[in-house]
This record gives structure tokens, sequence and C-alpha cells, in this order.
């Protein structure tokens, strides 16, 4: 009975607790493994070179021409419109052509003050006249006494008089005839033949853009405090697209509504190269403005700059040479 009592086979859950208990001895027995290697990154190394340094300043900014550059077109009397666009002999002017100072854009009726000033004229005869019959008795011992001389200034300051009221209606009359007021290019005429205008009414326009052309930015106060009149400026995202100028005017009081000061940038309005074009105004342009030039500096290229931390930082490498790898090839190795 004992015999057969040995060879009894174990039961299920004997086995299980055996395998429980010798699993976790062989777990143990096993070496953790080894952490893996990361390989080295690629890394290009960029030569620093000796340049010269600019640093520069982006203004917005609107073309205008310059102050005595450009002049409206408008008139000083209430009458209708009779021509437009003819000069004084009758030639036909087209908008956007060239006009000189004082070429005659628009006439205005101007019947009536005519009427007037024959009416001065016929006034200022008969006053001379009189000066005349007047100094014709005196001249006669006969007759003189039919002539004081009192009559006489009194016929004369009548003479002044009348010259100086047909003088006042020739200087109206100028008013009814609209002169470009400076050279330049004109612009679009405003009125119609038949129209009535007011005083005040403008035109047309009259601008001169050919020599040179201002921007004009408004710029908060820390960027003005770096601004200096004559500093470098050019139009556009690099040197060469638009055209060189620099500042001419920095306004000391600030824009009552958004608390910037003015400035004006002056360039010339003639174009470098046969890809350009002359500027016109109240254009929206970007002027590069020079704050500060350097002869010599050490600069590296943009690429050299680790942009993927924060702060942006640049590894110095000095001893740079050249080595073969493991593998037997060559790299770059140098003390960072």
């Amino acid at each position: 009975m004992n015999s057969s009592a040995a060879l009894r086979r174990p039961s299920p859950r004997q086995i299980f607790l055996a395998v429980l208990l010798i699993f976790p001895l062989g777990c143990n027995n096993q070496a953790p493994a080894p952490p893996e290697k990361a390989p080295p990154g690629p890394v290009t190394a960029e030569k620093a070179q000796e340049e010269a340094l600019t640093q520069t300043i982006e203004l917005l900014g609107t073309t205008q021409p310059l102050p005595n550059n450009a002049a409206p077109i408008s008139a000083n009397v209430s009458a209708q419109v009779l021509s437009i666009l003819k000069d004084g002999e009758g030639h036909p002017i087209k908008e956007g052509q060239h006009v000189r100072q004082g070429d005659i854009m628009v006439q205005l009726d101007d019947k009536i003050i005519q009427k007037q000033k024959a009416g001065a004229q016929v006034a200022l005869e008969l006053a001379q006249n009189d000066v005349e019959r007047l100094k014709t008795l005196r001249k006669d011992p006969s007759t003189a006494k039919y002539a004081p001389q009192y009559e006489v200034d009194k016929a004369e300051l009548l003479v002044k008089q009348a010259k100086s009221n047909l003088d006042g209606i020739e200087e109206q009359l100028k008013f009814y005839t609209l002169r470009a007021p400076i050279a330049g290019r004109l612009g679009r005429i405003r009125v119609q033949p038949g129209q009535a205008i007011s005083p005040g009414t403008v035109v047309g326009d009259v601008i001169n853009l050919e020599e040179e052309i201002d921007a004009l930015c408004f710029v908060p106060p820390h960027l003005a405090r770096r601004l200096q009149l004559h500093q470098h400026a050019f139009i556009g995202a690099a040197e060469n697209e638009g055209p060189e100028g620099e500042v001419v005017f920095i306004s000391q009081l600030a824009e009552a509504d958004t608390g910037q000061y003015a400035v004006k940038v002056r360039f010339p309005n003639r174009a470098r190269f046969p890809w350009q074009r002359e500027w016109r105004a109240n254009a929206v342009v970007r002027v590069q403005v020079t704050t500060q030039f350097r002869p010599k500096t050490w600069v590296i290229p943009l690429t050299a700059l680790t942009e993927d931390q924060s702060p942006p930082t640049v590894v110095v490498v000095r001893d740079l040479k050249t080595v073969k790898n493991e593998e037997g090839k060559e790299e770059k190795v140098g003390k960072a």
C-alpha cells in the first residue's frame, strides 16, 4: 500500500504551485539587455567670415510727391464751365500729358465780367477826357477861370479810381481761366463743359514725380528713437530691388490719434535698370532703413543657427580637421 502511494501522480493544483515557484527564479537569472547607443547625428560646419554688417529696420509707408511738386487746380469764382483741355491757342490737352506752368486747363464763362470790364473802360476814358478838357481850359488865360486847379486835381483822382476799378476787374477775369499752377503731369479732370461750379471746386491736379519721390511712414516711438536724418534707405526686401534714398524728415510731434511719428524717406524716381519703373504716388511700399553699419564683423550664415532651441544657439568648433572613422569614411571633427 505504501509503495503504491509513493508512485501516485501529483494533482493539478500541486503542478501549478510548482510552476509559480520555478518561474520567478528563472527570470531573475537572466542578465538585463545593454542600452542601445544612439547613432551620432550629422552636423554641418559653416565657416565664419569677416564681412560688413548692416542693421536695418523695416517701415511701411506710402509714396507721395514732394511738398512743392503737387498742386490742385481749383475754382475761385462761381461760373459755368465753358471748355476744358484747351490751351490758350486752342490746342487740345490730354489727361496724363506733361504741361507747363501757366497752361490753360479749364475756361469758365466770363461774359458777365467782360461786360463789367467794358463799362470800367468807358468810365476810365470819360475821366481821362475830363482831365484833358480841364487842362486845355487852363492853358488859355481867358478860360483859365473856368478850370480851377482843384477841379483838375479832382478829375485826376477820378482817373486813378477808374483805372483801379478796371485793374480789379481784369484781375477777376484771371479767375475765369484755370491754369496749371506748376509744371508736371496733368491728372484726372473732374468737371464737364456746361457744369456749374462754385468757389473751391477742384477741377483737376498737376503732379511732378519725375525727379524725386517721398515715402511717408508712421513709426512707433521705439523705432523713431533709432532713426536719424540722412540715414541710408532703400525700397523693397533687397537693396537691389528699389532706389536708394535717405531719411529727410522726422517729426518732433507724435500723431494725436495713433501716438506714432511721421517720417519721410526721399528717393530718386529714376529707374536704374530696364525692368524697373518709376514709382507712382499713393503706392504702399516697404522701406528698409539702415540704422547701424559695421565695415568688418565676424558673421556666420543663417544655416548655422540652431533654431530648434529657445533661445537659438550657435556651437563654435575649433581645430576642425578631417579624420577617418571606424568604417573608413572621412569625417570632420573638432573641439566644440
